[in-house]
C-alpha cells in the first residue's frame, strides 16, 4: 500500500470513530432527556390529581356551608339541639318511658366544621403598670 491510501483508511478509521462517539453521546443525551421528560410528566399527573381533589373537597365543603346557612338546617339545629320552639308551639317533654324509642331515633346530620376564633385571655394591667395613676387612686380614694 502507498502512503496516500494509509492516511485515507487512517482518516476513514477516525471518521467512523468520531461518528460512533457522536451517536453514543446524542444517544445518551436523548435517553437522559427522556427520562427526566417522563419523572416530569408523572410529577405533573400528581399535581393534576391533586388539584381535582381538592377542587372537590373545596365544592363539598361550600355545599355544607350553604347548606348550613339555609332557613330549614337552623331550624332544625334550633329544635332538636338546643331545644327551642317556635312562639305558639306548644313544648312536648319526653318521659323516661320513652328512652327506649328515643334511642332508636335517627341521629342529626353533623354540622359543618368551621373553626371557631380562639379569645384572648383579657390580662388585668397592674397598678404598678400605671405610673402616677395608682398614686392618685389612692390619693382620692385611699389605699388602691
Amino acid at each position: 500500500m502507498n502512503l496516500p491510501s494509509r492516511l485515507s483508511l487512517r482518516l476513514v478509521h477516525a471518521l467512523v470513530i468520531f461518528v460512533g462517539l457522536v451517536t453514543l453521546y446524542l444517544l445518551a443525551n436523548f435517553y437522559g432527556t427522556s427520562v427526566e421528560s417522563y419523572w416530569l410528566e408523572q410529577r405533573a399527573e400528581e399535581a393534576r390529581q391533586e388539584i381535582a381533589r381538592v377542587e372537590r373537597d373545596n365544592q363539598a365543603l361550600a355545599t355544607q356551608v350553604a347548606r348550613a346557612r339555609t332557613e330549614e338546617y337552623i331550624e332544625l339545629i334550633a329544635r332538636e339541639r338546643l331545644n327551642m320552639i317556635r312562639p305558639g308551639d306548644r313544648p312536648l317533654v319526653m318521659l323516661r318511658e320513652n328512652q327506649e324509642a328515643l334511642s332508636r331515633a335517627q341521629p342529626l346530620p353533623p354540622p359543618p366544621a368551621l373553626p371557631l376564633p380562639q379569645p384572648v385571655p383579657a390580662v388585668p394591667t397592674p397598678l404598678a403598670r400605671l405610673g402616677h395613676v395608682s398614686e392618685w387612686l389612692n390619693l382620692f380614694f385611699g389605699s388602691a
